[in-house]
């Protein structure tokens, strides 16, 4: 077969709006490339009446090939093809604060995909017809959240906890039916006697029913998972992942990260083993472009057996 291509996101236009005292986040991002492929994304993270309410939500649409190698936790680098996704999505969630530090909301994510097709149907994955994978997801769920961090955009010590629970239905007008299960877990340690050392850890899990199309499997890899993957290089119906982080000031208003991660897919607990697990490590810098609001420019570099990648945003990954 041909060398396999595979298409890397294109130069982001980003603004990002966050104000401590308001406890007020805006982020948008568009993306667009010579050959019409474009990404628009907006997203709100509001809280009202001295914290004790939180509103989230999400819009974006997105007409953009990604790649694809399939199901499992052993899927091959050099036997990808390249899927072209158009898809429009809303998701919301509002919590209200039950005691200290503790939230519990709902939330609702309708996601509808209008095209999910191979770009050249001469190279594709044996038995996944993707094309079946078309169609609108339409979920409500729960959430639980446990904010005890000191800052939610760039933490120095505390400890968060987020627990989601989504269930699609026909009843809901989705053309999917399954229940999916989040789980994230983050800690964050000052070490060496220093306040600005920080010591970040975060495991995820997430648990997806037989059922969903699959843009919406658990996955690993991408800029908001393992760096040094590509985006879902493997995804199936669970997902495990742990990532440890050490950030560092170097000078001025200039810092440093240096990290390392390691998780799985499988269709299910039984075939968990460490010798299955995937791994990637890497670094970055830090321009802190906000002192008040502890709001950084990150750059991370992001290596793996199987690729490099790089990572340009605002704030911290977890």
């Amino acid at each position: 077969p041909p060398p396999f291509t595979i298409p890397r996101p294109p130069p982001t236009k980003t603004h990002h709006v966050c104000r401590r005292q308001r406890q007020m986040c805006i982020r948008d991002r568009i993306y667009y490339t010579q050959n019409k492929q474009f990404k628009v994304n907006f997203e709100t993270d509001l809280m009202f009446k001295e914290n004790k309410q939180n509103l989230k939500s999400r819009i974006t649409y997105f007409n953009f090939p990604l790649g694809f190698w399939g199901v499992g936790n052993e899927t091959k680098t050099d036997t990808g093809s390249i899927v072209v996704y158009e898809n429009f999505e809303f998701a919301g969630s509002y919590r209200h604060r039950l005691r200290s530090k503790m939230y519990l909301g709902f939330s609702y994510k309708y996601l509808n995909s209008l095209k999910v097709e191979y770009q050249d149907t001469t190279y594709t994955i044996p038995d996944y017809d993707v094309s079946q994978n078309k169609g609108l997801q339409s979920g409500i769920g729960l959430t639980f959240t446990y904010e005890g961090r000191d800052n939610r955009l760039n933490a120095y010590k505390g400890s968060y906890v987020n627990i989601e629970y989504q269930g699609f239905a026909d009843w809901l007008g989705s053309d999917f039916s399954y229940n999916s299960l989040l789980v994230d877990l983050r800690k964050y340690y000052r070490v060496f006697g220093s306040e600005r050392v920080i010591l970040a850890g975060q495991f995820v899990g997430q648990f997806v029913e037989i059922g969903a199309p699959i843009q919406s499997l658990a996955a690993l890899g991408g800029p908001k998972g393992m760096r040094g993957y590509y985006f879902a290089k493997y995804r199936d119906q669970t997902s495990l992942s742990g990532h440890v982080e050490l950030r560092f000031p170097l000078w001025w208003i200039l810092g440093g990260t240096a990290f390392v991660s390691a998780g799985q897919v499988s269709p299910d607990f039984s075939k968990y083993s460490w010798d299955r697990n995937h791994y990637g490590y890497g670094f970055g810098l830090r321009l802190m472009i906000s002192s008040a609001n502890r709001v950084n420019l990150r750059l991370d570099f992001g290596f793996s057996d199987e690729n490099f990648t790089f990572v340009l945003g605002f704030s911290e990954l977890f």
